[in-house]
């Protein structure tokens, strides 16, 4: 696991904008297959817990895409990105 530096500077990066994009629909076999909502939830949970010490952070989720959000959902994943662009200015 990576240790943060506890430098003010560093300290000052936590509160940049940052947007992190995942996935909900990937089975085993790679396979488009959205999953049912109790195990969305939980999913969720997770990558907020993983992203609680990142204050500026915002989380995207696209239901549809596999791994490779940039080729599964490429509409989904520009759009996401010009409103957060647009929102950080």
């Amino acid at each position: 696991m990576f240790k943060c530096a506890k430098s003010s500077k560093a300290a000052g990066l936590s509160m940049i904008p940052t947007i992190f994009v995942a996935v909900f629909a990937a089975n085993q076999s790679g396979h488009s297959q959205a999953l049912p909502p109790q195990a969305q939830a939980g999913v969720k949970a997770l990558y907020q817990q993983q992203l609680e010490k990142v204050p500026a952070a915002q989380l995207d989720i696209n239901p549809q895409a596999r791994h490779f959000i940039m080729l599964d959902d490429p509409a989904w994943l520009n759009q996401k990105i010009r409103s957060f662009l647009q929102e950080a200015k």
